[in-house]
């Protein structure tokens, strides 16, 4: 659980928020120019076994909507001088294949139930399971609405991406994972994880790159290429472990918070766990077969990512946002 506020290059600011944080708005913010961005958590790689290679995990979804003026809407309901309370849920279930971000301000801080509401949610991938690759996520919201009083008010439509489909294993005591795949971001979805294929089945399948990004391969190790400021999908192994996803990357003006795919391990008579994700929203790699024993761990999936960029003024009034 983390909040990290910096200033980018072109001067905007940026608050980047994973778990439960409080956020006090600042005195600078900007109802006309500010993005709410939400990434969906990637799922798990799947273990192999001493039949089959494990699935890589699918990737998160993303959504996001520019402009909500948070001020206009609470100055016109004369709710400056009350409570005004937003709430972020980052629910992964045991099965990862949810991640739900919730902005929900309001209450009119006396104790009635007038509140102002908005939501924007991203899904996470699937974990891999068996031979297979997580599914990808569900297409995250498109509808964004603003509730005041109880009444819809008025509702803005965000831009959204599913999430993408980790690659398959294969049934075999000697073939490597599938690979995780890679985070949707601004750009798009992410590219698919590699599946194992009837060609060099012993080697791990490519991870997915992120925002965008190229599908790893299904006939060698070669992890997919990235979008604009994304990760790169892992590596897949040969005799060894995957290798990890690459990290979305700052690039100039703005962060993108889209991982690569974890690579799905190599076939090898031991212990081969599958590359881990990127940081933010990609999934993790399959886990080799291997003779030796009924388990070889898949890779990590990565967490979900809330963040909120706006162009600073030079005043504001005086507000706040919880996180709880």
């Amino acid at each position: 659980m983390t909040q990290t506020v910096t200033t980018l290059a072109n001067g905007d600011k940026q608050v980047v928020i994973t778990g439960s944080e409080t956020w006090v708005i600042p005195a600078d913010w900007n109802d006309n120019a500010n993005k709410f961005e939400a990434y969906g958590g990637g799922g798990n790689g799947a273990a192999g076994t001493v039949i089959q290679s494990g699935g890589g995990g699918g990737s998160g979804g993303y959504s996001y909507l520019n402009n909500f003026p948070i001020k206009y809407y609470t100055n016109t309901r004369n709710y400056l001088n009350d409570g005004y309370v937003a709430v972020i849920n980052s629910i992964d279930t045991a099965n990862g294949n949810l991640s739900l971000f919730s902005v929900v301000y309001g209450d009119d801080g006396n104790g009635n139930s007038s509140y102002t509401s908005a939501t924007v949610y991203a899904n996470s991938g699937n974990n891999g399971s068996g031979i297979y690759g997580g599914n990808a996520a569900g297409k995250p919201s498109n509808f964004f609405q603003l509730t005041v009083d109880g009444t819809n008010f008025i509702s803005y439509s965000p831009t959204t991406y599913a999430g993408a489909t980790g690659g398959n294993g294969r049934v075999s005591s000697t073939a490597g994972g599938g690979g995780g795949a890679g985070g949707s971001g601004p750009n798009g979805i992410g590219g698919a994880g590699g599946s194992n294929t009837t060609t060099n089945p012993t080697i791990g399948r490519g991870g997915g790159g992120g925002n965008g990004g190229g599908a790893g391969s299904g006939t060698s190790a070669t992890g997919g290429t990235a979008g604009t400021g994304a990760g790169v999908g892992g590596t897949g192994g040969t005799a060894a472990s995957g290798g990890a996803g690459g990290n979305g990357t700052n690039v100039a003006t703005s962060y993108v918070f889209a991982g690569g795919g974890g690579g799905g391990a190599g076939y090898l008579a031991g212990n081969t766990a599958g590359g881990n994700a990127g940081l933010y929203n990609a999934g993790g790699g399959g886990g080799s077969a291997r003779a030796l024993a009924n388990s070889s761990p898949g890779g990590n999936g990565s967490i979900g990512v809330f963040v909120i960029t706006y162009t600073p003024l030079t005043s504001s009034g005086n507000m706040f946002l919880m996180f709880r």
